[in-house]
């Protein structure tokens, strides 16, 4: 299953032809409407493919892409080719995602038909970065600036 929400839809004019994939089709789910973070830890982990169209808007994190390299069990994560996205790929999960050219439809489904997992080198890229290092860095970040002042 694929799942896609709202912000990250394109514009609708990038549909499937339902005459040439209905298996496909059944399998695409979008949602339309806010669902809670329980429910959407759910989604993200129990889905296929996960793909993050997001255009190029000047933001500084997602927290669908954090949930999806944390929780996703298949290591199947398809991203718009972003600053934001190839900066989190470069800095903490190298080669562990599919990138795709913002708005090409033609590209992004060819690499939903055929991605591999990368599972591997998220769970090798984890080691070092994960909500415990993160929360290390934090605290010694806090420290220091307490013990300086």
């Amino acid at each position: 299953n694929i799942i896609l929400t709202e912000n990250e839809i394109y514009q609708k004019n990038n549909k499937i032809d339902s005459n040439h994939d209905d298996d496909l089709l059944s399998k695409i789910h979008y949602i339309n409407h806010i669902i809670n973070e329980d429910d959407f830890k759910q989604l993200i982990a129990g889905v296929d493919v996960i793909v993050l169209p997001y255009y190029e808007m000047g933001v500084i994190g997602s927290g669908p892409t954090s949930y999806a390299t944390l929780l996703n069990y298949q290591g199947k994560i398809i991203l718009s080719r972003t600053e934001i996205f190839e900066k989190y790929s470069s800095n903490f999960f190298p080669d562990s995602f599919t990138f795709f050219d913002q708005g090409n439809s033609i590209e992004l489904a060819y690499k939903i038909k055929t991605i591999n997992s990368k599972k591997h080198k998220i769970l090798q890229a984890l080691k070092d970065y994960n909500p415990d290092t993160n929360a290390k860095t934090y605290l010694e970040s806090l420290i220091y600036y307490q013990q300086k002042n």
